[in-house]
């Protein structure tokens, strides 16, 4: 039985591809991390993921209006991954400046 009106198409847009390369970037460069910032690493990862199922599943809804509610909730999915990038710079110059000093 041939299934129709399956809405794929946000495979075909930019910035979800985007996404799940950022996704798998990041799975890439945390996974390493000392076992004290598992949590965080956890957090990081997880929101990178939010922002391609968010476009998706925002895509996937009958109005615009949905699309744009569930773009702006991977915009701030965008925001959180920043801040735990942020977060990851500092905890790594701190760790530095102790050791040299």
């Amino acid at each position: 039985m041939e299934r129709r009106n399956i809405n794929r198409g946000f495979k075909q847009l930019r910035v979800w591809n985007d996404a799940i390369d950022l996704y798998v970037l990041t799975c890439k460069l945390l996974t390493n991390f000392p076992f004290e910032l598992k949590k965080t690493v956890a957090n990081c990862i997880d929101s990178s993921h939010s922002i391609s199922r968010n476009i998706a599943e925002g895509y996937s809804r009958q109005s615009i209006k949905e699309y744009l509610r569930f773009l702006y909730i991977a915009l701030g999915s965008s925001g959180e991954y920043h801040s735990c990038l942020i977060s990851f710079l500092k905890q790594i110059k701190f760790q530095k400046k102790i050791l040299n000093n």
